[in-house]
């Protein structure tokens, strides 16, 4: 694969947590956050988040997922991303709207 090959290809990565709610007027908390692993899709990681695969959720405490879109590069920062929170009833998370404090804020997953 050529370098310019390669910094066409994205990963989608997935991050859960457990809170989501502003800190501070410059900052936010999202609790415990874990990077579950990525798929080369967003098809494919949007499928592991609103199937709770391999029970991302945790047993009861990841309420939030968040899919990022990085380019493979060092330090990513994420192009695009989608909120979810997780529902009881349907086992799965459900789209949500990406929280107003979050917008200007750096990536939500980790890598780099």
């Amino acid at each position: 694969m050529t370098l310019e090959e390669m910094q066409k290809q994205k990963i989608y990565l997935i991050t859960v947590f457990d809170r989501c709610e502003p800190y501070s007027r410059w900052g936010y908390h999202l609790g415990d956050t874990r990077s579950v692993g990525f798929r080369y899709s967003f098809e494919l990681a949007e499928e592991v988040v609103k199937n709770n695969m391999c029970d991302i959720w945790e047993y009861c405490y990841r309420d939030y997922a968040c899919i990022e879109e990085l380019g493979c590069e060092l330090y990513p920062y994420a192009q695009e991303r989608w909120f979810y929170k997780y529902n009881r009833d349907i086992n799965g998370y459900e789209e949500i709207e990406e929280p107003v404090f979050l917008k200007d804020h750096g990536p939500i997953g980790g890598i780099g």
